[in-house]
């Protein structure tokens, strides 16, 4: 395929490499956009903050999928990480609360 000009055209031509960045940036805004107004309605409060105090900390969250039965924390380990379930379900287990527990030799 080759393309042709047919009348006189002024065009303005941007290099694969930097188009490349350009799209991971739109995409990152774009994502990004759709955080602040997940956490806009999860975090209480938020919404009272500035619009650049609030984009900045949508920079704090990244999304992570756990599959079933991955641990999110370990009990009696200190995490250094907050979590917001966005979709899903998560169960607190622990030994004060187990998730299975035996009844006649089954789990339930």
């Amino acid at each position: 395929m080759i393309n042709l000009a047919i009348e006189k055209s002024r065009i303005i031509k941007c290099n694969e490499k930097v188009w490349k960045e350009y799209t991971k940036i739109m995409n990152n805004n774009h994502y990004q956009s759709k955080l602040l107004e997940f956490l806009n309605k999860a975090i209480p409060g938020l919404d009272k903050i500035s619009a650049a105090a609030r984009t900045k900390v949508s920079h704090w969250f990244k999304e992570r999928i756990f599959m079933p039965r991955m641990k999110l924390i370990v009990e009696g380990k200190v995490s250094d990480c907050a979590y917001i379930i966005k979709k899903g379900t998560c169960a607190l287990v622990s030994s004060k609360n187990p998730l299975a527990r035996k009844q006649s030799g089954k789990v339930t």
